[in-house]
């Protein structure tokens, strides 16, 4: 009697388990959903709008893209292990840097591309972690040319963020980690110098 009862406890536990874990899911789907519509509003602006100033641009994507990316987390995996030896300023610009990269390849795409769609096809929870998860993606322009994107995110105060792209199979965290770690072997681990080498463009986004 006393291990029925165990097991069916164990039962409980694991159907709340799975119910609680399906619930997180739908409601990470449900906020990834709204953010890129969001997002896809944005790029509709920018396309619509040919007085727009590239500067305009760069501040209307730190604006709303600094809603859905945790771009100083990002920037901060990055930068890696030469993190540790940065001042505090270099890591600012550091971090500047690394959205103005972001900003370029989004400025790039988003006047070559008309009719940018995304839909969001899959929403789940790691399993040791709910508080982190995975959302895949499925981007596309008027020409039916597809591609697959990934999100890694996690949960920061009651609302989702995304910490790293994976396009197309290509981990752009790092892709970007690589690409800085070589400026810094150009430049022999001169910390300043490979900062100001790899970014672009800092200067027109306004913080």
């Amino acid at each position: 009697m006393f291990k029925k009862f165990n097991l069916l406890l164990m039962l409980i536990f694991l159907s709340f388990s799975s119910f609680s874990s399906h619930a997180g899911e739908v409601f990470l789907k449900n906020e990834m959903i709204e953010k890129t519509n969001k997002l896809l509003e944005v790029v509709k602006v920018i396309n619509d709008s040919t007085d727009m100033s590239e500067s305009e641009i760069y501040n209307l994507l730190d604006k709303e893209l600094g809603k859905v990316f945790a771009f100083r987390r990002m920037a901060g995996r990055v930068m890696g292990r030469y993190a540790r030896s940065a001042t505090k300023n270099e890591r600012d610009l550091f971090v500047d840097n690394f959205k103005s990269k972001l900003f370029d390849t989004y400025v790039d795409n988003l006047r070559k591309s008309e009719g940018v769609t995304a839909v969001v096809k899959d929403a789940r929870l790691l399993t040791n972690d709910e508080n982190r998860g995975v959302v895949s993606l499925s981007v596309s322009d008027s020409s039916k040319e597809s591609f697959n994107v990934s999100y890694s995110v996690f949960k920061s105060e009651d609302q989702w963020m995304v910490e790293n792209l994976i396009i197309e199979g290509v981990n752009m965290g790092l892709a970007f980690r690589d690409s800085f770690y070589q400026e810094m072997e150009k430049n022999r681990n001169n910390i300043k110098k490979s900062i100001k080498d790899w970014g672009v463009k800092s200067d027109l986004i306004n913080n």
